[in-house]
C-alpha cells in the first residue's frame, strides 16, 4: 500500500504534546507538497519564444573509436567536414592508409592524377566513380519547453570510404561506412543559457559492393543494431572557456546566429560487430579495429553546426549568452571559416570525459549541465 502524505508527516512527529507537534507536522506536509509541485512548475516554464519546425545542419562531425594497442593507432572512426575541400582536390594522398595497417592504394594525388578521382569535386580517392559531398541536415521540431525531436527518416549522414587490407572481399575492396538512425534524434535546448544537448541513436553499417555473404559483409554488417544502437550524446554546456574544437567559439549554443559547438561521448556500452562475414577475417577483426565492445565514455565526439531559424528565448529570459571567456567573432566570418580538425581537436578527449561524468548522473537537472 502506498504511504499517504499524512503517514509521511506523522512519522516525523516528535514524541511531544499535540500542541507542539502540530506545527512541525504542518511544515513537513507543506514541504512535501512543494517538492512535488516545484519541479512541475519549472518544467512548464517556456524557454523558447519561436517553437515550430527547424533545420539543424552539421558542418562538422567527428566520431572517434578508441582502439586496442594491437592496431597500432589511437583511434579510428567517422569524420565529416563540410567546409573542407573534396578529397580529389585537397592536395593530400587520402588513399594512403599505412597508418592503419591497410597499406597504400596508390601514391597519386587528386584529380586528374588519381584514377579514382572523376572530378575535382569527387569526395573519395578510395572509391571509384564520383562520390558527392552531401550535407548533414536534420529536419525536426522544437517546442516552447526546448524539447527537440528529429524523426529518424530525416537523419541522413553521408558515407565515408575506407579501403580494406583483406584481399578476399571481392568487389573493389572499399568498405563503405554509413551511420543510420535507429530512432529519432532527441534533445533539449535553452537559448537564454546557451545550453544544447543532442541524443543520437545510430548503428554504423559496413558494406563492400559486389560481394556475397561468404566473401564480404554484404549489407548486414553493423556496429550497433536497431534494438541496441550506439547512443551518442553531444552537449554544449557553456562551462569552458575553450574546447579545442573550434578556433573562435567555446562549446555552447549561440542564439544570435543559431550556431553551436558540442562535444560528447557514448552514453551506453557499445556491443561488438555482428554479421560481418569475412570482412578482415570476421567480426573479431572489426571489433579490434574499433575497440569493441566499449564501455560508455570510450568514444570521442565533436560537432559544429547551426540551427535555422535560430532558436531564441522569450523576451523576459533573453540575454546575451557569454559562454566561457573567449571573445565572440562576427557570425559570417565564423561560420565560413574552415575548421582544421588536426589543429582544433586536441582537447576533445578532455571534454568527452567531462560529458561522460555528466552522463553518470542518471537523472540530471538543467542546473547540472549549466
Amino acid at each position: 500500500m502506498a504511504t499517504s502524505v499524512q503517514d509521511r508527516s506523522f512519522t516525523l512527529r516528535p514524541a511531544a504534546s499535540d500542541e507542539h507537534a502540530h506545527p512541525l507536522r504542518l511544515t513537513v506536509t507543506l514541504l512535501f507538497y512543494m517538492s512535488l509541485v516545484a519541479p512541475a512548475v519549472q518544467a512548464d516554464v517556456p524557454v523558447v519564444a519561436n517553437p515550430g519546425q527547424i533545420v539543424l545542419t552539421l558542418d562538422f562531425l567527428d566520431v572517434r573509436y578508441e582502439t586496442g594497442p594491437a592496431i597500432g593507432v589511437s583511434s579510428v572512426g567517422f569524420r565529416f567536414d563540410a567546409k573542407a575541400p573534396a578529397e580529389c582536390s585537397d592536395g593530400l594522398n587520402n588513399d594512403d592508409h599505412s597508418g592503419f595497417a591497410q597499406g597504400v592504394q596508390d601514391t597519386l594525388v587528386d584529380f586528374p592524377a588519381d584514377p579514382e578521382c572523376v572530378t575535382p569535386s569527387d569526395d573519395s580517392e578510395d572509391k571509384a566513380d564520383a562520390q558527392s559531398r552531401d550535407l548533414v541536415v536534420l529536419v525536426g521540431t522544437v517546442d516552447e519547453r526546448g524539447n527537440l525531436v528529429f524523426p529518424a527518416e530525416s537523419v541522413d549522414l553521408p558515407p565515408r570510404y575506407h579501403r580494406s587490407a583483406e584481399n578476399l572481399l571481392g568487389g573493389d575492396g572499399v568498405v563503405i561506412n554509413t551511420f543510420e538512425a535507429s530512432a529519432p534524434v532527441t534533445g533539449r535546448i535553452d537559448p537564454a543559457r546557451g545550453t544544447l544537448e543532442l541524443d543520437l541513436k545510430l548503428r554504423l553499417r559496413f558494406e563492400v559492393e559486389g560481394t556475397n555473404r561468404l566473401r564480404g559483409p554484404g549489407t548486414d554488417c553493423y556496429l550497433g543494431s536497431m534494438s541496441e544502437p550506439q547512443r551518442l550524446v553531444l552537449i554544449g554546456d557553456g562551462r569552458s572557456g575553450t574546447t579545442g574544437i573550434h578556433p573562435a567559439r567555446p562549446r555552447g549554443y549561440y542564439p544570435r546566429d543559431g550556431a553551436f559547438v558540442l562535444a560528447g561521448t557514448n552514453a551506453d556500452r557499445v556491443d561488438g560487430a555482428s554479421c560481418c562475414g569475412l570482412l578482415c577475417f570476421g567480426d573479431g577483426a572489426v571489433d579490434r579495429a574499433f575497440g569493441m565492445p566499449a564501455d560508455r565514455g570510450a568514444m570521442t565526439l565533436a560537432a559544429i553546426g547551426r540551427i535555422e531559424p535560430p532558436i531564441i528565448a522569450p523576451a523576459g529570459r533573453s540575454r546575451d549568452v557569454k559562454v566561457g571567456t573567449t571573445p565572440s567573432v562576427p557570425a559570417k566570418l565564423d561560420l565560413q571559416a574552415h575548421i582544421d580538425p588536426l589543429a582544433h581537436l586536441g582537447h576533445v578527449r578532455d571534454h568527452a570525459d567531462e560529458t561522460a561524468a555528466l552522463l553518470k548522473v542518471e537523472e540530471r537537472t538543467d542546473r547540472e549541465i549549466e
